[in-house]
């Protein structure tokens, strides 16, 4: 069996602040957590020992490991037999703006913890490159307020449960392309974990790497995704229907073997088609540190700052920082 693990470890405080959210509150703030969480995934560094043969070359002469250090051999990413995916995420940050308002920001800590099982079958050739195809569930819970003894925000925790299906595109190493499709549905813990929101989002996306040298990477991607959405209560059921468009710039530096360095920046431009004219700029900076002991382990820090402008008056535009770390187990065999 293979297996990856990447551990991830953090810990923030926060003063928190009493409030009672709106049944809207619920649709905003999951929203906003989600695309902390999906960024989280879309900026996460490579692991620089995946594709490396665990296994050292036989020596040519007697001697030549004490001349040139253990060779070892590289091999083609994604190459594994595996069939079965699966992990689990605890990941806990702190939100400087968990309601996303202009004013009278309330901040606090929040966990996250994620739970995915899939299949992911072997990659297979296809159009002079390689595809890889993967179907699974995946089972996010988002607990607030955990930093503080009294007026906790216990009361917008929620569940988001997601059946996914993709493919992912790999051409002369360097070119990435993506199709997927999700379903989502939210649910509330002040309702007794009952549904207050869905949405049906096909994906798709291209990614560029350029690889500088052994210790540069820099990359470039465009994702498209369209919410089919439903929210309770009426009259605002597809309110939130949306198509997001996004380019981001990633650069990661090696600084020593294992340890990666990734700033980035991330814009978004998202057109809500049943609200009018609405359209939403957000603007995202930030950084990831991560240390990979091996294959299977590694440690991570991040911090990001998210700005949205809306044209629409009755939207808010905010700013925050989100700041954190996590613990992952990740499985494939």
């Amino acid at each position: 069996m293979n297996a990856r693990v990447s551990i991830l470890a953090f810990f923030a405080g926060a003063q928190l602040h009493a409030a009672r959210p709106l049944p809207e509150t619920f649709v905003d703030a999951a929203q906003g957590q989600d695309r902390f969480a999906r960024e989280r995934q879309f900026f996460a560094p490579q692991n620089p020992y995946r594709g490396v043969s665990t296994e050292s070359v036989p020596t040519l002469y007697p001697g030549e490991s004490a001349d040139v250090g253990p060779q070892y051999l590289l091999l083609r990413p994604h190459r594994r037999r595996t069939w079965i995916e699966g992990g689990i995420d605890a990941q806990y940050f702190y939100s400087s703006n968990v309601f996303l308002t202009e004013r009278d920001k309330v901040d606090t800590g929040v966990l996250l913890t994620t739970v995915t099982a899939g299949l992911a079958p072997p990659p297979f050739e296809f159009a002079g490159g390689e595809a890889a195809l993967h179907i699974g569930y995946r089972h996010a819970r988002y607990n607030y307020g955990l930093d503080s003894s009294a007026n906790q925000l216990n009361n917008i925790d929620f569940d988001v449960g997601t059946i996914y299906a993709g493919s992912r595109f790999t051409f002369h190493d360097d070119w990435h392309g993506w199709l997927g499709l999700e379903y989502n549905r939210y649910l509330s813990s002040e309702r007794d974990w009952s549904e207050f929101y869905t949405e049906l989002l096909p994906q798709w996306g291209v990614e560029r790497v350029l690889h500088f040298n052994d210790k540069n990477a820099f990359s470039l991607s465009y994702y498209g995704g369209y919410h089919f959405t439903h929210s309770d209560p009426d009259p605002t059921t597809h309110g939130n229907d949306r198509l997001d468009t996004i380019l981001s710039l990633a650069y990661n530096y090696t600084v020593v073997t294992g340890v990666i360095l990734q700033p980035y920046y991330r814009f978004q431009h998202s057109y809500y088609s049943q609200s009018g004219s609405r359209h939403d700029v957000f603007n995202v900076v930030g950084l990831t540190v991560a240390y990979f002991f091996n294959e299977w382990a590694s440690v991570r820090l991040f911090t990001s700052f998210e700005a949205r402008e809306s044209n629409d008056p009755r939207v808010q535009d905010y700013r925050k920082w989100d700041s954190g770390g996590g613990v992952t187990l990740a499985v494939r065999f």
